[in-house]
């Protein structure tokens, strides 16, 4: 059995907050190497400087959990002032509780850590296509 290629970008802009160093240049690697713009912050208040330094941003690709400012609290500010920004979160526990949470934020998908190329790939073009 074949495995299907990964669904590509198109040069959107993707910001991907994560604390770990390993990850986060994994996850950067595997969009830059699918042709999207990757901006990376090592937690949620370097993602809000990041975010609101650049030109625009197509989706959010967060931890759940992370220094200074989780993933939650990164999506409730930055949605005061964008409210309908694309978001995906990541998460290395089994927080239900918390993942309804995410999901009552419009958070497109959470996904779990660790990931292969072709579920952040499919997660991402997914969250980028939804209207």
């Amino acid at each position: 059995q074949q495995r299907q290629a990964p669904p590509r970008g198109n040069g959107e802009v993707v910001l991907v907050a994560e604390d770990q160093d390993r990850l986060r240049e994994l996850a950067r690697d595997i969009l830059d190497s699918l042709g999207y713009r990757v901006l990376t912050a090592s937690n949620g208040q370097q993602a809000l400087e990041v975010y609101r330094s650049a030109d625009h941003v197509d989706l959010l690709v967060t931890d759940v959990v992370m220094p200074e400012m989780g993933g939650g609290e990164l999506l409730r500010v930055l949605r005061e002032s964008v409210p309908d920004l694309k978001a995906i979160a990541m998460t290395g526990y089994g927080i239900e509780q918390e993942i309804g949470h995410l999901r009552d934020a419009h958070v497109s998908e959470v996904l779990r850590k660790p990931f292969d190329v072709q579920v952040l790939a499919v997660a991402v073009r997914r969250a980028l296509d939804q209207t």
